[in-house]
């Protein structure tokens, strides 16, 4: 039998392999699936898929976070809210996040570790860092656009925005004036 072909391209370590996940960095991501039956320990579970980011060779991966809805928690649902658009500054309703689904935003992805028994044990994983989420709009991130595959992925999305017909259906309520935050796209 031949040797069998592998790559580690873009691994710094053993760790960066097979965990389909992204490394830490900062990137633009889409919401590419939502679960809010609140089946799993009373969260809303979100997956992101990287799109581009200031880390290489990360577009594709997919990072699955735990949004908890606790008190102490809520404030990050309504952080990812704001920043796909379901909810706008000084709104106050229900919101679905099924309707975040094939929105982007940029998110800052950290290394992961925990506390049992006293112990801060080693970094498992990667997470969305507590309150890193950004609308593409937002000027705090507006370094991000300086990346060149994060400004061609802006650009594109973008492009596509713009070649679809508008949709034929009946105007929906007023949308509320975005220049104070940014565009989505």
């Amino acid at each position: 039998m031949a040797g069998l072909s592998l790559s580690a391209k873009g691994a710094k370590s053993e760790s960066d392999v097979a965990s389909g996940k992204p490394c830490k960095g900062r990137f633009l991501m889409m919401v590419k699936g939502v679960d809010e039956t609140m089946e799993k320990k009373d969260d809303i579970i979100v997956d992101f898929e990287v799109l581009a980011g200031n880390v290489p060779d990360q577009k594709g991966k997919i990072l699955t976070e735990y949004f908890k809805t606790t008190p102490k928690s809520i404030c990050r649902l309504t952080r990812l809210a704001l920043c796909v658009g379901l909810l706008q500054p000084g709104e106050e309703k229900d919101v679905s996040f099924m309707g975040a689904v094939g929105r982007v935003l940029f998110v800052e992805v950290e290394d992961h570790s925990y506390v049992k028994d006293g112990e801060t044990k080693p970094t498992e994983s990667v997470r969305v860092s507590f309150a890193g989420m950004w609308s593409v709009g937002n000027p705090d991130v507006a370094d991000l656009h300086q990346v060149p595959e994060i400004a061609a992925k802006i650009a594109e999305l973008r492009g596509q925005q713009s070649q679809q017909p508008p949709a034929q259906t009946p105007p929906q309520t007023p949308q509320p004036d975005m220049n104070k935050w940014g565009k989505l796209l």
